[in-house]
């Protein structure tokens, strides 16, 4: 069986390349010492980085996949169909091995919450994205729950963030409500289903109303005949969202 010929250049290469590093060298240009903690010297890492942002102006000017150059990418996206699959695999291969590990799988530091794939800054980040449209509430939103003991104001259930915990506006925003902090609050995620666009102050006033017909609906209970007040519907509720 033949063996590929190895040029003995690149096994010269290779060893002082290595000696180099290991003598604290950057690896590319071999004659800078390298940043602490990195293999290249400052200024290579910034050609580097310059050169890399060249590369993806000419190849989205060209109309070519971002990442490897080669291909023509899917129609309104920067990838290629080959590198979009690749990206998606390592991305659902990064997240399940998080996860295996307890830890949340956005950001791999942290340990998941009990009932979440995800840590709590994580979730208020999240959450955050979702109503505000960035990551810059996210410690309001955290302020929030622990100013309410993480309970929600109409049924008294215990909430858990990234579990049964939805963000509600007090004035409907189809109401003209604003999107500030003292609009919102956090809320059983079932109460939020059921409010929509009603006002607060419409909503309370026929809370045992909507909270029977969300148990009657989900399990086909009938809770008006004895249900004179929360305490009877509350934990009928909460068992909606652990099922």
């Amino acid at each position: 069986m033949n063996k590929t010929a190895v040029n003995p250049k690149v096994i010269y290469n290779r060893i002082y390349r290595k000696r180099a590093t290991d003598a604290g060298f950057c690896c590319t240009c071999l004659k800078n010492p390298a940043r602490p903690g990195f293999g290249t010297c400052e200024s290579c890492a910034v050609k580097k980085q310059a050169d890399y942002h060249q590369a993806r102006v000419d190849r989205k000017a060209a109309n070519l996949c971002l990442k490897c150059g080669l291909n023509c990418p899917v129609p309104n996206r920067s990838l290629c169909v080959d590198c979009a699959t690749l990206k998606a695999a390592l991305a659902r291969d990064r997240a399940t091995s998080k996860m295996k590990a307890g830890l949340c799988r956005r950001c791999g530091t942290n340990k998941a919450r009990t009932g979440s794939t995800h840590c709590e800054r994580c979730t208020l980040k999240i959450t955050s994205t979702k109503y505000f449209g960035d990551i810059s509430q996210y410690k309001l939103l955290g302020r929030l729950f622990v100013e309410q003991n993480g309970v929600c104001p109409y049924t008294g259930i215990k909430l858990g963030l990234g579990v049964d915990a939805s963000i509600d506006h007090i004035i409907p925003r189809s109401a003209g409500g604003s999107n500030d902090a003292d609009n919102v609050e956090w809320v059983h995620i079932w109460i939020n289903f059921m409010k929509l666009s009603t006002p607060k102050s419409v909503f309370n006033g026929k809370l045992d109303d909507f909270l029977i017909a969300a148990v009657k609906h989900r399990f086909g209970v009938d809770l008006s005949s004895h249900a004179t007040d929360l305490s009877a519907v509350s934990p009928a509720l909460s068992s909606v969202s652990s099922t």
